[in-house]
């Protein structure tokens, strides 16, 4: 049908691998042709001309414009584009004419041909005369008519060395034209902005003198290091330079790539890719004069004294590029910067602030295999907060997966950075056995508000805010009230601070020891959860011999549980991982003799809640809570995040529902189970339904393993109030909510939910 399909524009007709039109068509010269409508018509069309692929076609094509597209040409024809002649991207690779030349002046200047670059033309080959478009003959300057006069021997231009580039046709393009060589003229000021382009010229099959063999080589010793030492205008490969964020004309002339000064014109800036400046694009490089200095990719024969291979080339596999800022020293306008030594503000300046932060950090490899962010640790910014507004983010982002050994606290809400080891309060940083040069850190020195002007010290949170900070020991004032911890017989300050407060290692408070408080007399496990009437009948075993302590609701650590012992007015939560990393000493380092020797739970001790479960980031990845079947819990209610007794962890699903879409609804979505062990002989006993969803596992449930009283299996809801069940009786029509399996709905694109419920689900 009509459609501009050249355009690149997917909104109006469809789009196949190809999309745009120098792409679709590389050996044609671009132009506004490529936004206009067309289609295939019949032979007998009055401008029918015939398409491109007929030698490979049974039946040949034939294609018209106007005539097929015309709003005239007929009823309903589908002819508006995207773009008009004026506003077609393409439009703007055609040759600017006369009226965006240089200035008269700037060409007079360097003794170029008036109308320089105006149409198609190799303007450096000497083939010089009244311009004709058929012999590549074109106008010249009075004196400087061929390549080394214009730029080698010409105190006005750029110093570049002759080769095949001399004999090519170019002109000076719009800067909207999409071609990917477009660049910058030398010569551009800030009233001149214009960009040239070659193979907009050899698309359009532009004659030239020389078409084999180019007579320009080049022999010129006036150069730092000679003709040998000129920019090779070459550099790594687009799609490489792109995957890594840096511009794709990277290292081809002599340019301060490093330096932040972008897309402006050729002396005062330069191409830019994603990261802009010496920060971002080399966050592992110590910074210094080196990121505002001009630089260019030179060839192996050069001999200057600092030639160096690029640090890209391991990067790149198989690439041998060597890199000199000497070949640059020579006063080319392309070389001019925007900086000098004095002013570069890469430069750390260790005497005015030995605190600095370095804009230093790890290599990426080492950065990544972490899970964090390319500038860890760059500038001051609060890294360990998990929050992306105000720094960058790894694939590790929360601060205790960050630092799975250390005791999380208010330290992850503040703000650091690298910085020198003459710091006063610097301390070694965290992988310097991996690292060739060691780093160091800084928190109040380098990112206190005085430390220095323009500092990024603002976070997220305060110590008081600080999430991780609620997942230190609440303290005395937070435990339970005397009241309860008598009744059960615990010692009164049970859970305030970390200790294994199961192990019978009793006795006056010892933090290097692991010695705490006990009751009067219940003292170890089994007293204490198995032959107590007032607590919930739990088996003993290696937890019985691990610290932990109560912390807050708000703490991020994903082990937190609700206490059995929550009512309305207590609501506390504990941690064991929040005292094993913070390295809390117990009694039982190594085996720990609490074992289970039960039989008045049903099944025995083997049919206690194991207490463990699938991989968190499995059951995250299906919508299910971390802790799912580890204790005697309703986990298919509904009723989520309030106390154990009334409650449970949630996952995005919440509800039988909504966790199983595919399974008959009845009683047993609203009845307590727990994940037990497989010498459990309860006749209940059943393997998971995610055992062959996450290959490997083996885990089996059971519901009377939790129907023995214990305050956690108390549930919201009986048989007879359970609102899962389907009444039949009452509505033979009932909804089921059911559905078919995840599988056989992602293979017709079908919702996880389809026909779950009364909708109009083909809408």
């Amino acid at each position: 049908y009509c459609a501009a399909w050249d355009d690149g524009d997917g909104t109006r007709h469809s789009l196949g691998t190809n999309t745009q039109c120098h792409t679709l068509w590389p050996d044609l010269a671009v132009g506004d042709w490529c936004c206009q409508a067309w289609c295939y018509v019949d032979a007998s069309c009055p401008d029918a001309l015939p398409a491109w692929a007929n030698d490979e076609n049974d039946v040949p094509l034939y294609y018209s414009y106007s005539a097929a597209c015309d709003a005239e040409a007929g009823p309903g024809l589908n002819v508006e584009t995207e773009y008009s002649d004026a506003t077609c991207p393409w439009g703007d690779c055609e040759c600017v004419g006369d009226g965006n030349a240089y200035p008269p002046t700037v060409t007079a200047e360097i003794g170029f041909a008036a109308n320089y670059g105006t149409y198609c033309a190799a303007w450096e080959d000497g083939n010089c005369g009244a311009r004709n478009d058929e012999t590549g003959m074109h106008e010249c300057g009075a004196e400087r008519k061929e390549c080394d006069e214009m730029w080698w021997k010409n105190n006005n231009t750029a110093k570049l060395a002759s080769g095949d580039w001399c004999c090519q046709a170019w002109c000076f393009v719009s800067p909207a034209c999409p071609l990917p060589d477009i660049t910058n003229s030398s010569f551009n000021d800030n009233s001149t902005k214009l960009v040239y382009s070659y193979s907009a010229c050899e698309r359009a099959d532009t004659p030239v003198k020389f078409d084999d063999e180019c007579p320009y080589t080049p022999d010129h010793d006036d150069r730092p290091g000679g003709y040998q030492c000129a920019c090779l205008d070459q550099t790594f490969r687009a799609a490489d330079l792109t995957s890594i964020g840096f511009p794709t004309t990277y290292g081809r002339s002599c340019e301060a790539w490093e330096d932040g000064i972008c897309n402006t014109t050729r002396i005062d800036g330069h191409q830019c890719g994603t990261y802009t400046d010496c920060n971002s694009m080399w966050p592992a490089e110590p910074k210094g004069d080196w990121c505002c200095q001009p630089w260019c990719y030179v060839s192996d024969e050069c001999e200057l004294s600092d030639v160096t291979p690029s640090l890209l080339n391991d990067q790149f596999g198989g690439a041998d590029f060597s890199l000199s800022y000497a070949a640059c020293d020579f006063g080319v306008p392309e070389a001019e910067t925007a900086y000098d030594d004095d002013t570069c503000p890469f430069e750390v300046d260790l005497t005015a602030n030995p605190c600095a932060c370095l804009h230093v950090t790890y290599s990426d490899e080492i950065l990544e295999s972490y899970g964090m962010p390319r500038d860890y640790g760059h500038y001051c910014a609060a890294w360990d907060d998990g929050d992306g507004t105000r720094h960058s983010l790894g694939t590790n982002t929360q601060c205790h997966t960050l630092w799975p050994d250390l005791a999380v606290g208010d330290w992850c809400c503040q703000a650091w950075c690298y910085v020198d080891a003459s710091c006063p309060d610097a301390l070694p940083a965290w992988a310097n056995d991996e690292n060739d040069v060691p780093l160091y850190y800084s928190y109040s020195a380098a990112c206190d508000a005085e430390a220095g002007p323009g500092l990024n010290v603002e976070t997220e949170y305060s110590d008081a805010t600080c999430p991780w900070g609620d997942c230190e020991c609440v303290g005395d004032g937070n435990a339970y009230p005397p009241t309860v911890t008598a009744e059960i017989g615990f010692a009164a300050n049970y859970g305030t601070y970390c200790a294994a407060w199961e192990d019978g290692n009793c006795g006056a408070r010892n933090d290097e020891t692991g010695m705490h408080e006990c009751g009067a007399e219940r003292k170890e496990c089994d007293e204490m959860w198995w032959k107590n009437n007032n607590t919930a009948k739990l088996a003993s075993g290696d937890w019985c011999c691990q610290a932990w302590c109560f912390v807050s609701p708000a703490c991020p650590l994903p082990d937190i549980t609700n206490s059995s012992f929550n009512d309305n007015s207590t609501k506390l939560v504990y941690s064991y991982s929040a005292c094993e990393r913070a390295d809390t000493p117990v009694k039982f380092d190594d085996e720990c003799p609490y074992t289970p020797d039960h039989d008045d739970r049903p099944g025995g001790y083997q049919c206690a809640c194991l207490d463990q479960t699938f991989r968190a980031a499995d059951l995250t990845s299906i919508g299910f809570p971390t802790t799912y079947g580890r204790s005697c819990e309703a986990w298919e209610d509904g009723i989520c995040n309030t106390t154990r007794i009334d409650g449970h962890q949630c996952g995005t699903y919440t509800d039988c529902n909504s966790m199983w879409p595919a399974e008959p609804k009845g009683d047993w979505c609203c009845q307590p189970w727990c994940y037990v062990s497989d010498e459990c002989e309860l006749s209940d006993v059943t393997p998971s339904l995610l055992n062959d969803q996450f290959g490997g596992a083996d885990f089996s449930l059971s519901y009377a393993a939790c129907d023995f009283g214990v305050p956690e299996a108390e549930t919201a809801y009986d048989d007879d109030t359970c609102p899962f069940e389907v009444d039949l009786t009452a509505n033979p029509c009932a909804c089921l909510h059911v559905t078919y399996s995840d599988e056989i709905l992602e293979s017709y694109g079908m919702p996880r939910d389809y026909g779950h419920y009364c909708a109009a689900w083909d809408d």
